[in-house]
């Protein structure tokens, strides 16, 4: 009878306690300047290295607003201090605590790219190899004939055949530098060639296009209805071209021109504004002053934009494709004074908007001006856009578009500031990571992933040179 009044007493005063903490937390709401503060007390870490965080590591959900247990140790550690001039002290408080009790310190967790508050999410280091030695692989170090098979299966689309592998090992003593040089230089050799087939160009690349273009098959210009506007082939023959050839991938969000299929089925610049054959505003009639690239295409503006007087959609699919950060998962927000401005009366300066819209608003003024579907103006640049019949927006007085807290005057300065981005030299990277390995870098992968999408300057923004580099690391040629 004791023990039952001593668990009761015990359960009032932690059911008590509790009901304190939550009556006490400061406004109860998550605060969307909380992710940049974090990255500027620890710009090192992996999620801020051509990153910004999310609202993750500390909450549950942002609306309605739950914290996890670190995130409840920040608040503790606030101690009362405001939000904006004490986080950066609280996190540092609390680094060698391990609020989600799962054996390593919030620090350890940050570094290690794991959230410190769940217990679920930690890292464990793979045990080091042991028993009978493998005569097949170097398991656990770099393989060479491993990253061959490897290089085959991935970027040609089948495995080498027996007698490649054998004229890939011929005359070769792995033991010396000599034949390590050697085998460097013919895995380099057939990854060239595979970076040059038709499977990698149309098929690899053409999968990784898929969900940054969101082709229609359904009504696309190949499909019995045979709509005109759905004519996304431009836009895969634009992203096949900048990522292929040793070209500037920054053209993705930069061409002023497109690119069509010749005869021969090779790929052909094509410059200016034309239209097709039939049917309203088909081909590329933007003006070429106005284009940038990929987020600017007939079809990007057709899909995402549609009939939107304020293209929150198209910003989004840009900030995600290009950049990595998805606004909808509270991803690479940078609230901007006095936004959300509500400027099409759509309610979001509300509280479960505002947290998400003083970022994404800014960020799509400047799509305000090229019409989506719009009779004779589809696809075009229009400085008159905002003030038309049925896109009428009567609060429009041309607000300050800005990108990573960066003003911007137009859409092409926009993506010149994105494509000149770390977010947007990350994204590449890890588009081509998550393809070839079917997932993103592990804790002891970080180093190297970082340094392939820094060397990108170096490497004059070219995709086949990254590629390169990815299959000399040991996440691609380590079994």
């Amino acid at each position: 009878m004791h023990n039952q009044r001593s668990k009761i007493s015990l359960l009032t005063v932690v059911a008590a306690t509790l009901l304190m903490l939550v009556c006490m937390l400061p406004n109860a709401e998550a605060k969307p300047t909380g992710p940049g503060i974090f990255c500027q007390t620890y710009p090192e870490m992996p999620v801020c290295q051509g990153n910004l965080v999310a609202c993750s590591p500390c909450h549950d959900s942002t609306w309605p607003t739950s914290w996890n247990a670190y995130g409840l140790d920040v608040w503790v550690a606030l101690n009362g201090e405001p939000y904006e001039q004490g986080l950066a002290t609280a996190l540092q408080t609390i680094e060698d605590i391990d609020s989600d009790q799962d054996g390593l310190t919030n620090l350890q967790e940050l570094l290690s790219n794991t959230m410190p508050g769940e217990a679920q999410s930690v890292w464990i280091d793979p045990p080091t190899p042991i028993g009978l030695s493998n005569s097949w692989y170097e398991v656990g170090s770099f393989d060479y004939r491993f990253a061959f098979r490897r290089v085959g299966a991935i970027f040609c689309g089948q495995s080498p055949t027996y007698e490649e592998l054998i004229a890939f090992e011929e005359g070769v003593d792995p033991g010396t530098e000599e034949g390590q040089a050697l085998l460097d230089e013919r895995l380099h050799d057939y990854m060239g060639y595979c970076l040059d087939t038709v499977y990698w160009r149309r098929t690899a690349l053409w999968s990784m296009a898929d969900k940054r273009i969101r082709p229609l098959t359904a009504a696309g210009v190949n499909s019995s209805i045979g709509l005109v506007l759905a004519d996304y082939y431009w836009d895969y023959y634009l992203f096949e071209y900048v990522l292929t050839g040793d070209r500037d991938a920054r053209h993705l969000l930069t061409a002023d021109y497109h690119v069509q299929e010749d005869l021969n089925g090779d790929l052909e610049v094509v410059t200016g504004s034309f239209a097709g054959e039939a049917g309203i505003a088909p081909g590329q009639p933007l003006q070429v002053e106005r284009r940038a690239g990929m987020i600017t295409t007939q079809w990007f503006l057709v899909i995402n934009t549609m009939f939107s007087p304020l293209p929150r959609t198209s910003a989004a699919h840009a900030l995600r494709s290009y950049l990595g950060m998805d606004i909808a998962r509270s991803e690479g927000l940078l609230p901007v004074e006095n936004e959300p401005i509500d400027i099409d009366n759509k309610g979001v300066a509300e509280a479960p908007c505002s947290h998400c819209h003083s970022t994404l608003d800014p960020l799509s003024y400047s799509f305000t001006y090229y019409h989506g579907i719009y009779g004779n103006l589809t696809g075009l640049y229009d400085p008159n856009r905002p003030d038309r019949v049925n896109v009428e927006i009567p609060g429009w007085n041309d607000p300050q578009s800005v990108i990573l807290g960066q003003p911007v005057d137009d859409l092409v300065e926009w993506a010149h500031v994105a494509s000149e981005s770390d977010e947007f030299k990350r994204n590449l990277a890890d588009m081509f990571f998550q393809y070839v390995l079917d997932r993103g870098p592990d804790p002891q992968e970080q180093e190297s992933f970082t340094e392939i999408w820094k060397a990108l300057p170096e490497d004059d923004y070219s995709v086949n040179r990254m590629l390169h580099r990815l299959i000399d690391t040991d996440a691609f040629g380590a079994p």
